[in-house]
């Protein structure tokens, strides 16, 4: 310990107060009245006190350690200051499992339930030698411990938490966040585990509950949240633990339209880290912090954005600069990727500047400065009776060159296709498909950009499947990667957002504020989870432009 403590080892301290997380709140008001909490490594220290504060707040007691007088000494002291606690004491190694599950078994007799399972057991490795010099069997007596029991906890106690939507607590320990001398070996160390969907792999400084809030499509076609049990990823697969989700109108588009049905999820684009890995995932690791985009359906119930924990590919991420917010990278990977949402059109400007182009641009009047603050060269009124001749106008030459059309609606994929060059290449890019084909020019090339295939797999909508394809898997990952740089170097801003409360449970008031039109039906929005799931947040502009 000396020589540890002679070596500089950083520790932040944290000393804010956060009422709703007083334990005198769940003290006097005897929170968990009813629930029963099972507490490996329970004879002292942290186990100790955990069962205190449990039996404080009103919760029986399953007491386990390797030796029963420390344990009925344990009981003791919690009666003496609990008296009217229910404390069953069992003398349990979680090395073992037999034991382990009869200990459960014993508690579910005893209770009938279990509500909060803590997995405290361990031992502290202060393994003060160099790794050379170890003992290996010290070593392996002390991950034995810390891994083995852990999952012998887990394994025996998943099936009874999971009749309650109970919570699973894996105690963690300072090796695991902060490095230290000589505990390399430990700090590095991920272990693997089995699931029904293939292998994974856990780092042990995070922690992954067993079930999760989850935004899930009601019969009547509203949203509402629940409790969903969080899937591990598959091969080629992460699972991101959500801190911002972006809130667009496709969302409720997909719910509307039947795209969707009562028990499934919804939501595309999020912020946040991996906390788990599928078997083959190399390209990425625990604790990046990521966005991306899913794309809701039936068949893929894990794979939506509107919950704590989300599955999908591990290619194409975008990878968040330290400087960029997460409230602010949530509006990224699908908006400069395409997406059916005018704010693409403000990234669409500065994706165009940035690689070279003059741009010219249609918005409201009062939306005229907005558009110029990415670098928009020229900003025309879109309802003017002239805005064909004031295109034509700025773009100097006389005619444009290429068009994006951020609306693809309206008609205005015909105006736009008139400032066209007569000898140039004639393409216009569209965000929806195209629904009225009246009055289209026949030697005008129209294409809808969607960030489908680059999303390393195969997708059925309706009639029209999208295979995978290598070289659109590969596309994706080299924008993102050009993505990621712009944002670095700040050539890459983000659309003002404004912050509205609620979390998950603000899902639907974001729809209905979208389709009243407080935010045009063709603008995204965010949803901002924070760690309490506490904000949801929505673009201040809905921009009906071109480029």
């Amino acid at each position: 310990m000396d020589q540890i403590a002679r070596e500089s080892i950083p520790v932040a301290e944290r000393h804010d107060i956060y009422p709703e997380i007083d334990p005198a709140e769940h003290f006097s008001q005897k929170t968990y009245q009813g629930k029963v909490a099972f507490i490996t490594g329970a004879s002292r220290g942290i186990g100790e006190e955990i069962a205190l504060m449990y039996a404080k707040a009103g919760a029986s007691l399953v007491l386990t350690a390797r030796k029963q007088d420390t344990l009925d000494a344990v009981k003791q002291r919690i009666l003496g200051l609990v008296p009217t606690a229910e404390v069953l004491a069992l003398q349990t190694d979680v090395v073992v499992f037999e034991q382990v599950e009869a200990a459960v078994k014993a508690a579910n007799a005893r209770f009938g339930r279990l509500d909060f399972v803590i997995a405290n057991a361990g031992k502290a490795p202060w393994f003060i030698k160099p790794l050379g010099e170890q003992d290996p069997h010290e070593w392996w007596d002390v991950m034995e411990v810390n891994l083995r029991g852990t999952y012998n906890t887990a394994r025996a106690s998943l099936n009874h938490l999971a009749k309650r939507h109970g919570y699973f607590v894996a105690m963690t320990g300072g090796a695991s966040i902060i490095r230290l001398p000589h505990l390399e070996l430990v700090q590095h160390l991920q272990v693997r585990y089995e699931p029904t969907r293939g292998i994974y792999y856990l780092d042990m400084s995070v922690e992954i509950s067993f079930t999760q809030r989850a935004v899930i499509v009601q019969a009547d076609k509203t949203v509402a949240v629940q409790s969903v049990p969080v899937t591990m990823p598959g091969p080629g697969e992460v699972l991101v633990k959500n801190a911002v989700v972006a809130q667009n109108p496709s969302d409720w588009k997909t719910i509307e339209w039947g795209l969707v049905r009562p028990g499934d999820g919804v939501g595309s684009d999020f912020v946040g880290r991996i906390v788990a890995l599928g078997e083959g995932v190399d390209d990425v690791k625990i604790g990046d912090r990521v966005s991306g985009w899913l794309l809701p359906e039936s068949t893929a119930k894990a794979s939506t954005a509107y919950r704590e924990y989300s599955v999908i590919r591990s290619k194409p991420l975008i990878h968040i600069p330290d400087n960029v917010p997460d409230d602010e990278a949530a509006t990224f990977f699908c908006a400069t990727a395409t997406a059916a949402s005018a704010v693409v059109g403000f990234y669409a400007i500065q994706l165009a500047k940035i690689t070279g182009w003059k741009v010219i641009t249609s918005a409201s009047p009062r939306n005229h400065d907005l558009v110029k603050s990415p670098r928009a060269d020229v900003a025309v009124d879109y309802r003017a009776p002239d805005v064909i001749e004031q295109i034509m106008a700025a773009a100097g030459q006389g005619e444009v060159d290429y068009i994006f059309d951020a609306v693809s609606g309206d008609g205005s994929y015909q105006l736009a296709s008139k400032t066209l060059r007569k000898d140039g290449p004639r393409k216009v890019s569209l965000v929806l498909p195209l629904l009225n084909t009246e009055d289209l020019d026949s030697t005008v090339e129209y294409r809808l950009v969607m960030p489908i295939p680059m999303l390393d797999r195969d997708f059925r909508h309706g009639d029209t499947y999208f295979p995978r394809n290598d070289a659109d898997v590969r596309f994706g990952v080299d924008f993102c990667n050009r993505v990621e740089e712009w944002m670095r170097d700040g050539r890459l801003k983000a659309i003002p957002v404004t912050v509205m409360p609620g979390g998950l449970n603000g899902v639907q008031a974001g729809f209905e504020y979208m389709k009243a039109g407080k935010v045009p039906s063709s603008s995204t929005g965010l949803l901002k989870l924070f760690e309490t799931v506490a904000d949801s947040v929505i673009s201040d502009n809905g921009l009906p432009f071109w480029i």
